[in-house]
């Protein structure tokens, strides 16, 4: 996907995730403390990777020889890899 172009969505969860999410960002820090990150980049790469995911398996139904579908042009947004903020 493209990942030039970011676009901000907010988005909550339960507190169970949060949690996890926030254990995951300590727990990296910790093992990596020059490369820091935040819940809210940890977070944005799930949902990329995710989508990714998705979209590899949808790929991988489609019929042989048939058109793949080709990327949305503005919205919703297709880029990812989020830096929040940026």
């Amino acid at each position: 996907m493209n990942n030039d172009q970011r676009y901000f969505i907010m988005i909550s969860i339960p507190m169970s995730y949060a949690y996890a999410l926030s254990k995951q960002v300590r727990d990296h820090n910790q093992r990596q403390p020059n490369q820091n990150v935040s819940i809210e980049k940890l977070a944005a790469e799930a949902v990329c990777d995710y989508v990714d995911r998705i979209e590899q398996m949808e790929a991988a139904l489609q019929p042989a020889g048939a058109k793949s579908p080709s990327e949305p042009e503005q919205y919703p947004p297709a880029a990812c890899k989020a830096e929040v903020g940026k």
